[in-house]
């Protein structure tokens, strides 16, 4: 997906883009001027939830992105929050 495609649809209410550089401008790292998450947010999404930067394709990067989508799913704390408490669980781990 690139930013033009989303000025042609409509945004879901929340976006979530937890893919590595889901938030930078696709083929230029460390940018964030026009993206696919601020166009969504001028569309009309009230909640994106974006990496800029490297996202591992780990087991700890799978497990932090199913706590902080599943506390989003079955409770009512916001993005952030579930961001917190899903990074403090990976601290937690063994050998982190």
């Amino acid at each position: 997906m690139l930013p033009a495609d989303v000025l042609t649809g409509t945004p879901p209410q929340r976006l979530y883009l937890i893919t590595c550089w889901g938030g930078g401008i696709p083929g230029q790292a460390m940018t964030e001027p026009v993206t696919v998450a601020t166009l969504a947010l001028v569309r009309g999404s009230v909640e994106v939830l974006a990496t800029v930067g490297e996202y591992g394709d780990s087991g700890d990067g799978d497990a932090f992105a199913r706590w902080v989508l599943e506390q989003r799913r079955t409770t009512d704390i916001s993005a952030s929050r579930a961001v917190h408490v899903a990074s403090k669980r990976i601290l937690d781990l063994p050998g982190s």
